[in-house]
């Protein structure tokens, strides 16, 4: 089913840039690029270049005007008018706490990816388009929202291969041909201890030793296709995981899925679904876009939200 999108009206826009300066790909020519775009329209923008992700939340929520913010909205901020739209000007991570603040605001939220994968807008954008064009089009769609537990995610959440993989990937960018994907997927999955868990997906009740558990919304996860098949607004997850017999394949596994050629089976599986539900989990790392967690709970129950976000794309 297609789901027609939607155009972002108002008379003034006011533009909200959540910044990122210690993203992978910062570049401040980028960030003007937008600025200029944002100038050229008559639009007003306001610029939070926070230090840490506390800051960014605080500011973002006082500029915004949110319930519950500890700071009044500043009076320079206030006389362009209430803010129209976010943007994260960042990676996964930022685009993240955007996209929380957007459904609480019950405002767009776009992406200037400048993350080193930048699996989020890797799935949504449209990679003939500028995401600066994307942006001052106005175009949205719904996008799904799920949370984990404590955690809000829109791209994806990773047990054991993911967070391993990530910690390969955290100082270098992605390997650009499917060699490299082979020598890096097999070295991640050799340092994953499988553990029993048991996992329930909507009824489907089963105990598994995994070395990949991942669950998508969209189809990038750690710079891979995991779920080129996904669809963003159809209320339902993509589950990848394996029985934990399947170390030789991580090496096939991971060249072909960067290929977008691997087909799943017996060995690493695929299955749909809106409720899931994992345990145990001490002791286990989580890859909540593109950030790696602690779990604060031995239980982690994931949904879909029922109010999703507008994403500009």
């Amino acid at each position: 089913m297609i789901r027609r999108r939607r155009h972002h009206r108002t008379r003034k826009g006011h533009y909200c840039l959540l910044v990122n300066q210690s993203a992978a790909g910062y570049r401040s020519e980028t960030l003007e690029e937008l600025i200029s775009a944002i100038r050229s329209a008559e639009c007003q923008y306001t610029v939070i270049k926070p230090e840490t992700p506390e800051q960014a939340l605080s500011m973002a929520r006082a500029t915004l005007g949110l319930r519950g913010s500890r700071r009044s909205v500043p009076p320079a901020i206030s006389r362009r008018g209430p803010v129209t739209s976010i943007i994260a000007c960042g990676g996964d991570g930022t685009f993240n706490e955007a996209a929380q603040l957007a459904v609480e605001a019950d405002l767009p939220v776009g992406i200037l990816p400048m993350g080193r994968q930048n699996n989020i807008a890797r799935s949504l954008l449209n990679e003939k388009k500028k995401p600066v064009e994307i942006i001052m089009s106005g175009d949205y769609r719904k996008v799904d929202m799920g949370q984990a537990g404590p955690y809000s995610f829109i791209g994806s959440l990773g047990i054991g291969f993911a967070p391993s993989l990530a910690g390969h990937l955290a100082d270098r960018r992605p390997p650009r041909f499917g060699i490299g994907w082979s020598k890096l997927g097999g070295q991640a999955a050799a340092e994953v201890k499988p553990v029993r868990m048991t996992v329930k997906i909507d009824r489907f009740l089963f105990e598994a030793s995994p070395l990949i558990l991942n669950v998508n919304l969209l189809g990038y996860s750690c710079g891979l296709p995991l779920s080129p098949t996904s669809i963003a607004d159809d209320g339902l997850a993509e589950v990848i995981f394996d029985q934990g017999e399947a170390m030789g394949e991580f090496s096939t596994f991971t060249r072909l899925i960067s290929k977008r050629k691997y087909l799943y089976g017996q060995k690493i599986q695929l299955y749909r679904g809106r409720i899931i539900h994992l345990v145990p989990l001490k002791g286990r790392k989580l890859y909540i876009d593109g950030d790696l967690v602690e779990p604060v709970e031995n239980e982690l129950p994931i949904e879909i939200r029922e109010k999703a976000v507008k994403v500009f794309c």
